[in-house]
């Protein structure tokens, strides 16, 4: 599985539902929204090496704790992102890991 790959799928899987819902093509270069894309691609990140390296790896939790920070900066200090937007972003992210490693 190609973690690069992987990410940068669920980022833009992310920002294509972005403009699906908003139905604003501007949307995909926005900040804030449903899904959050930030959270899709550090969601996309930490499954992948979790995958890879094995979920209690020292890289996984490396991704885990930069996955935190991400969330927890878009959530609280940007005020860009609401709960069920991270949740999404989440999901989407880690769907499509789980979806790439079987292609």
């Amino acid at each position: 599985m190609n973690i690069l790959l992987s990410i940068a799928i669920a980022w833009l899987a992310a920002q294509l539902i972005k403009i699906a819902i908003s139905r604003k093509t501007t949307a995909f270069w926005q900040l804030g929204g449903m899904p959050s894309s930030h959270a899709a691609l550090v969601g996309a990140l930490a499954t992948a090496i979790a995958m890879q390296e094995g979920y209690m790896s020292p890289a996984a939790a490396i991704s885990y704790v930069l996955a935190a920070v991400v969330i927890h900066d878009a959530v609280h200090i940007r005020k860009q992102h609401t709960l069920t937007e991270i949740i999404a972003g989440l999901a989407i992210g880690f769907f499509t890991v789980i979806i790439l490693s079987y292609v």
